[in-house]
């Protein structure tokens, strides 16, 4: 009776040692994780350039660089040879910009940490960038039901 303990005791661990090795066999490895060529949401690159607008409080023609006012901080912006100017739609230049002129445009950060203009419109937004007014609410009538819905359908 002995024997057939021994024996049934060394088959269950046996079976149990099995069942282990087969589960540790199914579970992935960290370096099984699928690969993608898009790089992940906090690797992505920030974008260049970004918007900045508001109205000149100071031009410096000698750095060709101009002043705007924020709520907070003021904040100084350099063009260069490649900055593009429009004004009411049309090219304009350095020489058009003038104390109290409201702007907007894109710029980007220089090498040396400086905002530096890329393009930007001179003089206040054109009538089709501004959004649309939103059309008045109609009051209702209190005199007259509203007409009943039905469904003609059956």
């Amino acid at each position: 009776m002995s024997r057939k303990t021994l024996l049934f005791s060394l088959l269950t661990a046996i079976a149990l040692v099995a069942t282990g090795t087969l589960r540790a066999a199914d579970k992935p490895k960290t370096d099984d994780k699928p690969k993608t060529d898009a790089p992940a949401k906090k690797d992505a690159p920030k974008r260049d350039t970004y918007p900045f607008g508001g109205k000149i409080t100071k031009v410096d023609a000698a750095a060709k660089s101009f002043t705007i006012a924020g709520k907070e901080s003021t904040r100084t912006f350099l063009t260069t040879e490649a900055t593009k100017y429009t004004k009411a739609g049309k090219p304009a230049a350095f020489a058009d910009l003038k104390d109290g002129e409201e702007v907007g445009g894109l710029c980007k950060k220089n090498k040396d940490g400086k905002e530096e203009v890329v393009s930007m419109r001179v003089g206040p937004k054109p009538e089709a960038d501004k959004p649309a007014p939103k059309p008045a609410a109609k009051p209702a009538d209190k005199g007259k039901p509203e007409p009943k819905k039905t469904d003609d359908k059956k």
